[in-house]
């Protein structure tokens, strides 16, 4: 399967859980996680699995593709922050903050990462949130790649689950 076959599958699986999101029957954390195990799902047989997943999840969740982040909005679908534990809520779209930090965490490292989070924040507008929640997507996005602490791609949802959702 292509990547762009993959990615808009993976779209539109979003957009279906971005409806249920909107009808009540799942929230935004629970929708990130679900999704995750899609992503994981379907790259069961790819080689550079771990970098698909961490390109998918960020280019689908956060708009950002590559190393360098680059804005990509082709695949994009806006959640927002409910059932997200209170810490990491701010009334901002906390699903898209996640995703882009996880993948500059994959490429970056926890140094560069670290560093692009506090200057991320405190250029912008300063939320405690989004860096209680920054440090976790770091962790994540280094950790699944990292041999000293790893996390395989199909427990990510479950990860999310004990460690962002409610």
């Amino acid at each position: 399967m292509s990547d762009a076959s993959r990615r808009q599958q993976i779209k539109d699986r979003a957009l279906e859980l971005k409806q249920q999101v909107t009808n009540g029957t799942i929230c935004d954390c629970e929708a990130m996680a679900q999704l995750t195990e899609y992503i994981a799902s379907l790259l069961t047989t790819e080689s550079n699995k771990k970098q698909k997943f961490i390109e998918d999840f960020a280019l689908v969740c956060g708009g950002r593709t590559g190393k360098s982040g680059t804005r990509d909005r082709t695949y994009f679908v806006a959640f927002g922050e409910s059932c997200f534990k209170d810490q990491y809520k701010d009334g901002s779209n906390q699903v898209r903050h996640f995703a882009g930090f996880v993948l500059a965490a994959f490429y970056g490292g926890i140094t560069l990462s670290n560093f692009a989070l506090i200057f991320n924040e405190l250029t912008g507008v300063y939320s405690w949130a989004d860096m209680l929640l920054g440090w976790k997507a770091i962790r994540l996005g280094n950790g699944v790649d990292r041999a000293w602490f790893s996390i395989d791609i199909n427990d990510v949802g479950d990860w999310i689950r004990d460690h962002l959702c409610k």
